[in-house]
């Protein structure tokens, strides 16, 4: 008979290089473990595509932190999880956070809700979509996104 797997949490840590920009014109920089938003006009859109396996499937992640930095004094960081479904088809995401206060800036470790990565949507394509603001004093950006049960 096979013996269970020892007990004990799992998690998958992604570095901010293995995310992708969806800005319309390319305006990140990949500095010192950081993808940065080195525009001044606008937010830049990165996608964090989770990677999965048969060790931590989706439906089992507990906890998504994304850290980062915020350099901006009047937007925030703003996270959310979403599915593309695997027909190709359109997607649904769950509600969205932010790092904190608009005027707030510094290290962040913010915790997103990740509902929509359950059992029904196991076929689906789970990501974390990540709008960061353009640079102002200092720049801002994410370092890694930490899933885990």
């Amino acid at each position: 008979m096979a013996k269970p797997p020892p007990a004990g949490a799992t998690f998958k840590r992604q570095a901010a290089a293995a995310c992708t920009e969806g800005t319309q014109t390319p305006q990140t920089l990949f500095q010192d473990a950081l993808r940065l938003n080195v525009g001044n006009s606008g937010f830049a859109l990165f996608f964090c595509g989770l990677p999965e396996d048969s060790a931590l499937r989706k439906e089992q992640i507990t906890r998504v932190n994304l850290t980062g930095i915020d350099g901006n004094t009047t937007s925030p960081i703003i996270a959310r999880a979403c599915v593309g479904f695997s027909s190709g088809t359109g997607g649904q995401c769950d509600a969205t956070v932010m790092s904190g206060a608009a005027s707030a800036t510094g290290a962040f470790n913010l915790s997103i809700p990740h509902t929509t990565w359950n059992k029904s949507h196991a076929f689906d394509i789970a990501f974390i979509q990540i709008a960061v603001p353009p640079f102002q004093v200092s720049f801002s950006g994410i370092s890694s996104v930490l899933y885990g049960n």
